[in-house]
């Protein structure tokens, strides 16, 4: 909880805002982020409203055009992100190639066995009807 006050209060140092301008600017009810406080919340959920909280000052600071200073350790966890981010966006699209083309064998091998179940079946049916024209000529019926 002390992390999520610290956040509140650095917020509205940082964007002089109140308990409802904040709650509204992370979009929720103005009553949010005073409830909040008020009752509590899960370590989940404080940690959600935490950074959703230091994202919206960021983000206001930037439209404010005051900006953040960033120091050489920021920005190159910054550029380590951007790598990490394209390197998880060229395995997605390499699975998503992967499940294409298992997509496609699973079609083909499917409709392969419905054919092969086709004619399965004719020879079946050929078949009861062969057995049946054979005793029928046995009968002497035909």
């Amino acid at each position: 909880m002390i992390e999520l006050k610290n956040a509140v209060n650095e917020a509205k140092i940082k964007l002089g805002l109140s308990n409802s301008e904040l709650s509204k600017l992370i979009g929720h009810s103005r009553n949010y982020i005073s409830e909040t406080l008020r009752i509590g919340a899960s370590t989940e959920k404080q940690a959600e409203i935490t950074g959703k909280i230091k994202e919206a000052v960021a983000v206001e600071l930037v439209n404010r055009g005051v900006g953040m200073s960033c120091d050489d350790e920021q920005k190159q966890n910054v550029r380590m992100l951007n790598m990490e981010v394209a390197q998880l966006k060229q395995k997605h699209k390499c699975l998503h190639g992967e499940f294409e083309i298992a997509k496609r064998d699973k079609n083909f091998m499917k409709k392969k066995l419905q054919d092969k179940n086709l004619v399965i079946n004719w020879l079946v049916a050929s078949n009861v009807f062969f057995i049946l024209f054979l005793a029928a000529k046995c009968a002497g019926w035909v």
